[in-house]
């Protein structure tokens, strides 16, 4: 049976925060400066919130189990006179069950999210993706996307 993408509904949450935990375990590991581990990874208000924004969707990919979700948010240029004004879509998080990378369920997802940014009227899919995640950076380029733009750091101790 091919696998369902749908928008989620407040009975994914479990699902969801099971896959949000893996991805945040991994940033834990490179980044334990800006992350630390939690029995909770995913605010149950914050998803509901996120469930009945008008400019939020959180898909979601399975059938009996998800393996799959992406939080995404419709954003506009600040009305400024030097900036263009723009619509784009923010993928706030995405994520592959561990167990289920490599398949193609990235792919999958990953051009359901385009579809959806044509359908609300966005010029540009963007996210954040720290540089320690190789994976996902080859992932985001092999899915035609570019660096927009580089966010520095230095360490004061």
């Amino acid at each position: 049976m091919a696998l369902q993408i749908r928008e989620a509904d407040i009975q994914d949450y479990a699902d969801i925060l099971q896959l949000h935990g893996q991805v945040h375990e991994i940033h834990v590991e490179h980044r334990p400066d800006l992350y630390r581990s939690a029995q909770s990874t995913l605010d149950l208000h914050y998803f509901t919130e996120l469930l009945n924004d008008e400019k939020s969707k959180i898909l979601v990919v399975g059938n009996d189990k998800l393996v799959a979700y992406t939080i995404l948010k419709v954003q506009e240029a600040p009305n400024r006179p030097i900036l263009v004004p723009r619509r784009s879509l923010y993928v706030n998080d995405i994520c592959v069950d561990e167990a289920c990378r490599g398949k193609g369920i990235g792919k999958l997802l990953f051009q359901k999210v385009k579809d959806y940014a044509k359908s609300v009227g966005a010029s540009s899919l963007e996210l954040g993706v720290l540089a320690f995640n190789e994976r996902a950076i080859d992932f985001y380029h092999a899915m035609g996307m570019n660096v927009k733009s580089v966010r520095m750091e230095l360490e004061i101790r």
